[in-house]
């Protein structure tokens, strides 16, 4: 009789964890399945084509009503995401009550208030917080491929340089794009000879400016990066 017990406790253990991987294997394979057909749907969105925008503005409307739906019912769930975030997906309206529902869910949501991103006033509209927010980004969306550690005061240098020298590695050109007037002091005369002269050359080549334009928007965004990334709680999006 005792085996007959012990089998039938295995069986049920078994049971459980095969239903686990089950729900593990569900969530995977939506999420997954989700991701990609998005992706898809944002391309042809981007051609202009009316159906798939449509459906984008349609889609987006859903995923934002089922977010709300969540933060009024356990907002807690949530506060993994939204504490360590400075935006979130809301509607936005001229009218006066989604404004007051946005204010209501910010609250609820504790946006922000646990996360690395610093409280220090930032500019969004300024090109060396652009240049930060792109790095961030693009570190957050490759980190298991950077091989990144948790985002911490003690590790936001080694997110920044590694997320910089691999937006450089592929082909970006900060120096050709909206961060070029961040660098342009660089290559101003006075500053253009004497980096000239530091390299035993009389003046900039071409080759000379462009290291020194980068360098300089590198040396600015780094800055603006610092900034935006506080001394908070670390972050671990794992």
């Amino acid at each position: 009789m005792a085996k007959r017990s012990t089998n039938g406790r295995r069986k049920a253990k078994l049971a459980a964890l095969n239903s686990e991987i089950s729900a593990i294997d569900e969530r995977i394979r939506v999420c997954g399945q989700a991701l990609r057909e998005v992706d898809d749907l944002i391309r042809l969105a981007k051609a202009g084509h009316p159906l798939p925008v449509g459906t984008l503005v349609m889609l987006t409307h859903i995923m934002v009503h089922a977010l709300n739906s969540i933060a009024d019912s356990s907002p807690e769930s949530l506060w993994p995401w939204s504490r360590h975030a400075f935006v979130w997906p809301a509607h936005i309206s001229r009218k006066r009550e989604f404004r007051r529902a946005n204010e209501k869910l910010m609250s609820d949501l504790h946006l922000g208030k646990g996360g690395v991103y610093s409280n220090r006033k930032w500019q969004l509209s300024a090109p060396s917080t652009q240049g930060a927010l792109s790095v961030i980004i693009n570190a957050l969306a490759r980190r298991d491929a950077l091989n990144l550690p948790v985002l911490t005061r003690a590790t936001k240098e080694t997110w920044f340089e590694a997320s910089w020298n691999d937006l450089i590695a592929r082909g970006i050109r900060p120096e050709e794009g909206n961060l070029k007037p961040l660098g342009e002091a660089a290559i101003k005369p006075k500053r253009a000879v004497k980096h000239a002269n530091l390299r035993g050359m009389s003046k900039q080549t071409e080759g000379m400016k462009r290291d020194d334009l980068r360098a300089e928007i590198k040396r600015q965004v780094r800055k603006a990066f610092n900034t935006f990334v506080g001394d908070a709680d670390p972050i671990d999006f794992t």
